[in-house]
């Protein structure tokens, strides 16, 4: 059995436009196993010493600024796009409203975790610390928990 067939069943392609939705089936599979998966085997160890408080970044419209994607190519949640929500990047950009309210909530998550190890404040989504599976994902208007394991496929990729 090739690679292929055995990723394609988690990873489907659709066939509206194939050079894209098999692009994207691509990275998303790259994306699970290289980075989300690998991560959350970090997480887990370092749970074992301290309280953590796991995320995903998943602004599938974040500004791309310093970054040349190919034409018809979404860029999606690439790795550090969340930056630009905290700081200016020298490049020209325009947040929606729902992207710049979610900018002030990474600002209000990050500062208030600096100042007392815990990034939860009144008014902001309750983000849970990190229990072996779970983290917050951070999108606009849609700031939540998620199980990253299910989401992410890591038990398939545990067997690969």
């Amino acid at each position: 059995m090739t690679y292929y067939a055995l990723v394609q069943p988690t990873y489907p392609a659709e066939d509206t436009d194939p050079w894209a939705t098999r692009a994207v089936a691509l990275t998303s599979a790259h994306t699970d196993r290289v980075w989300t998966c690998g991560h959350l085997t970090d997480d887990r160890l370092l749970a074992l010493h301290t309280t953590v408080y796991a995320y995903e970044f998943a602004d599938r419209d974040a500004p791309t600024g310093f970054f040349a994607f190919p034409p018809g190519f979404p860029s999606r949640a690439y790795h550090s796009s969340e930056v630009t929500y905290f700081f200016d990047q020298g490049f020209p950009y325009t947040f929606r409203p729902d992207q710049r309210l979610l900018s002030d909530q990474l600002i209000s998550y990050w500062a208030t975790f600096a100042a007392n190890g815990d990034p939860n404040r009144a008014g902001q989504p309750h983000w849970a610390p990190f229990n072996g599976r779970n983290a917050q994902s951070l999108a606009p208007g849609a700031v939540r928990g998620v199980d990253l394991e299910a989401t992410h496929h890591c038990q398939f990729w545990s067997t690969v």
